[in-house]
């Protein structure tokens, strides 16, 4: 798979902030919880930002592999200048 500069730009920023949140990796079966809160009005797909941002905290090593997670909820919240998104990692 060949990722452009700006995909490269996000798994990088996401790994940075992984690594100031995060120690020792997810190893067991985990439940993900997302906030997304878009940067403006205009109508988005929720399911969208999975695959870039499971990858980027695979990648970053905060989990194992992105097959761990059994419960995934994401939820649209108030749009957020710049857009971003918070998530919380639980084991099961």
């Amino acid at each position: 798979m060949i990722i452009d500069e700006r995909g490269r730009a996000y798994r990088n920023t996401v790994g940075l902030i992984a690594n100031s949140q995060t120690k020792e990796p997810f190893t067991e079966k985990a439940s993900l919880e997302i906030d997304a809160y878009p940067p403006d009005g205009r109508k988005r797909d929720l399911d969208n930002i999975l695959k870039a941002l499971l990858d980027a905290i695979e990648k970053a090593g905060v989990i194992e592999n992105d097959s761990q997670f059994d419960e995934i909820r994401v939820s649209r919240k108030s749009k957020y200048k710049g857009g971003k998104v918070v998530i919380r990692i639980s084991e099961i």
